[in-house]
């Protein structure tokens, strides 16, 4: 008993640090494939892109209308704000290691030397070259569609409360609130 028990000991000396290894290696080449797909870059660009959204949204929020100099400076002084608490809080280098633990979790080293082997190709640097253009017109697509969409479903939010309150106009109980 006390054999199997220094046997059992002695394997799992020589397999935890190889486990460990393995572990450590895999996490190592998911940071290579960040670094392949430039993930840094993208990342940068979403923070760009919300920053966009949010100066947009406060344009929307003044009706475009042009401001007093004091409402421009509190304008300013928000935008600021939100740029560096998003900057600060979303950078690449604060989102890296949990982008770390979700791809090992997800993607075994193999999978990971296939993703870094097809993305240092000529197929994948074309992928990675023209994927940030694509997703955008895909983006005005999507944006133009909705756009098409907001005045039936407008039309299709009216005609539902209406026939909510239609059913409910005979019996005793209320119809549900609907907020506009």
């Amino acid at each position: 008993m006390t054999r199997k028990l220094l046997s059992l000991a002695a394997l799992l000396c020589f397999v935890l640090p190889l486990a460990h290894a393995d572990e450590a290696s895999k996490r190592a080449k998911i940071d290579e494939m960040f670094t392949v797909l430039k993930m840094d870059r993208t990342m940068k660009q979403l923070m760009n892109q919300g920053f966009n959204q949010s100066q947009q949204m406060v344009k929307s929020l003044t009706g475009n209308q042009p401001l007093s100099a004091a409402d421009q400076k509190l304008v300013d002084d928000y935008l600021t704000k939100s740029t560096t608490l998003i900057t600060e809080s979303l950078s690449w280098d604060k989102l890296k290691p949990a982008y770390i633990d979700l791809y090992a979790a997800a993607y075994s080293e193999q999978e990971v030397d296939g993703i870094i082997a097809f993305y240092k190709s000529p197929i994948g640097q074309s992928v990675l070259t023209k994927g940030p253009e694509l997703i955008s017109k895909s983006s005005q697509i999507v944006g133009a569609r909705v756009q098409e969409l907001q005045p039936h479903m407008r039309e299709l939010m009216t005609n539902f409360k209406n026939d909510i309150t239609a059913a409910h106009a005979d019996k005793t109980t209320p119809p549900p609130t609907l907020k506009p």
